[in-house]
């Protein structure tokens, strides 16, 4: 069956039944009015509030033939999840806009809320709203509503970018390429294994909201999410302090697997070719230790913070010889 077979109001039935089973529409005591209205009618205390939205675009962001409806709505929702855990906030809610041909099986969009509604019931983030309408490719439409925590008695504590300071040290969490390699491995290769550990990395990023919350209860207060890559999005952090930063490649945590498939590219993958969404983050010396002990993943230095020089990003290598940066990571234009 297709959705030109059903319609609007059918299909908005269908979904709003899909989340409610899942148990991702409208679960929080806090949502007074959920899918069904002109919009959604939360309450919330006083507090700061994190927004966030992205989107999923057909040949552009995936491949319909090649991602499974499921994995694909699970992926979608994990990439908002992330930017809000990468500004240590619980993301909330979220509504969705879907946009899709008329020949769409119905089959494909129940698996792809199947899987939106099964990771937002484990985030504990409640589907409020959305849109659907038709087109003439498969988009998916994300924004993301958080709330940020409270640490030491102290309301509305985040990581932000604009936050740090010279002779922070840089770090991240997990290991780094493993996604990138995923998503070359899924779009690249003729026979496509999905279980295998790296196109999983890419299909079903990490949740780091947990350990953005250990962050902030260590006494951090700079960091971000590393979407595009290393280079770049570290980039985008001396940016916002108005830094530069120097990145020990012979420290970047490869993760091991891709020396496998990417023996030559590897190290590539890990600085430039995004998807990780693991956390990028700064620190002081003496609250490294503190980190380690309750962080519930592994975290390496691979940098510092210096004073602002002609650039921004300095690549050292071994015997502190700089590197020449030949690609920053991904960008849409």
């Amino acid at each position: 069956m297709k959705l030109s077979d059903w319609g609007e109001i059918e299909l908005i039935n269908v979904i709003k039944q899909i989340l409610i089973d899942s148990g991702a529409q409208g679960a929080l005591p806090d949502v007074i009015t959920g899918i069904g209205d002109d919009a959604s009618i939360l309450h919330q205390p006083p507090g700061d509030i994190l927004i966030t939205t992205d989107q999923a675009i057909e040949n552009v962001h995936f491949l319909i033939d090649r991602i499974p409806a499921f994995n694909l709505g699970w992926r979608t929702m994990a990439i908002n999840i992330s930017d809000i855990a990468a500004m240590a906030g619980t993301p909330k809610y979220a509504v969705i806009a879907l946009s899709c041909p008329p020949e769409t099986p119905i089959d494909w969009i129940a698996d792809l809320y199947r899987g939106i509604g099964a990771i937002c019931h484990e985030a504990g983030v409640a589907i409020v709203g959305g849109d659907v309408s038709k087109s003439t490719q498969h988009t998916i439409a994300v924004t993301m509503i958080g709330e940020s925590i409270e640490s030491g008695g102290q309301k509305q504590q985040t990581l932000q970018r604009n936050t740090g300071q010279v002779g922070d040290k840089i770090l991240v969490t997990g290991t780094l390429g493993g996604a990138a390699a995923g998503r070359s491995l899924l779009f690249d290769e003729e026979e496509v294994d999905l279980g295998s550990d790296l196109i999983q990395l890419f299909l079903n990023p990490p949740s780091r909201v947990d350990a953005a919350h250990l962050l902030i209860e260590s006494g951090i207060r700079t960091g971000m999410d590393i979407s595009d890559g290393l280079l770049i999005d570290t980039e985008r952090l001396t940016q916002a302090s108005d830094l530069s930063a120097r990145i020990f490649v012979e420290q970047v945590p490869l993760n091991p697997k891709i020396k496998h498939h990417f023996p030559h590219t590897g190290m590539d993958l890990a600085l430039n070719g995004g998807e990780d969404y693991e956390l990028l983050f700064t620190a002081r010396s003496d609250l490294i230790s503190i980190i380690e002990t309750k962080i519930n993943c592994p975290v390496t230095v691979v940098g510092e913070l210096i004073n602002k020089t002609e650039k921004r990003i300095l690549l050292i290598g071994a015997n502190d010889q700089e590197l020449e940066i030949s690609n920053m990571g991904w960008t849409h234009f």
